[in-house]
């Protein structure tokens, strides 16, 4: 099993696409997160990590 942290950096973007992409690639458990590139908080990747 794969997890994977799928980001788009802005509220206005769609993480659609990566989910497919990676849904069809395996990975049974996705975190996604919308941030801006000055943020340096990233609490879905951190949960990801946590649980791997």
């Amino acid at each position: 099993m794969h997890d994977f942290n799928a980001l788009v950096s802005s509220k206005d973007q769609n993480d659609a696409k990566q989910i497919r992409a990676l849904e069809k690639a395996g990975c049974k458990k996705i975190y996604t997160e919308k941030v801006r590139g000055a943020t340096t908080g990233r609490p879905r990747l951190i949960q990801m990590l946590n649980d791997a």
